[in-house]
C-alpha cells in the first residue's frame, strides 16, 4: 500500500514541477517564446498530458496515466490535427506504432 502512495506522490510531484518550470520560463521572459507551439504547451489542457506522462513513467499501475492521456488527447485533438495537417497519411503508421508498442510492452511485462 505504501508503494502505491509513494508512486502517486512522486507522479504528482513531477507533474507540479513540470508545470512550474513551464510557467517560470514563460513569466521570466528570459527566452522570448511567443510561438504558437509554446502557447499550446502552456495551455491548461496540456497539463493533463504532462500528468499522464508522469503517471505512466512512474506508476506500475498504468490505469490513471492512460485515462489522463486519453482525456488530454481528446481536449487537444484540434491542435494535434492542426499540426499533423493531412492526418490520414499518419493513420496507418500511428496504428502500426501503437500495435507494435503494445506487443513490446506485453512481452516485457512477463
Amino acid at each position: 500500500m505504501a508503494i502505491k502512495r509513494d508512486e502517486n506522490k512522486l507522479a504528482t510531484g513531477i507533474t507540479i514541477v513540470i508545470i512550474g518550470l513551464i510557467h517560470l520560463v514563460d513569466k521570466s521572459k528570459v527566452i522570448a517564446l511567443n510561438s504558437a507551439v509554446w502557447q499550446e504547451l502552456i495551455d491548461w489542457r496540456s497539463y493533463l498530458i504532462y500528468a499522464a506522462l508522469a503517471f505512466l513513467i512512474v506508476k506500475t499501475d498504468k490505469t490513471i496515466g492512460i485515462i489522463l492521456l486519453v482525456l488530454g488527447i481528446l481536449l487537444r485533438i484540434g491542435a494535434i490535427l492542426r499540426y499533423l495537417g493531412n492526418w490520414q497519411a499518419y493513420l496507418i503508421p500511428m496504428l502500426l506504432i501503437i500495435i507494435g508498442t503494445s506487443l513490446i510492452v506485453g512481452v516485457l511485462r512477463k
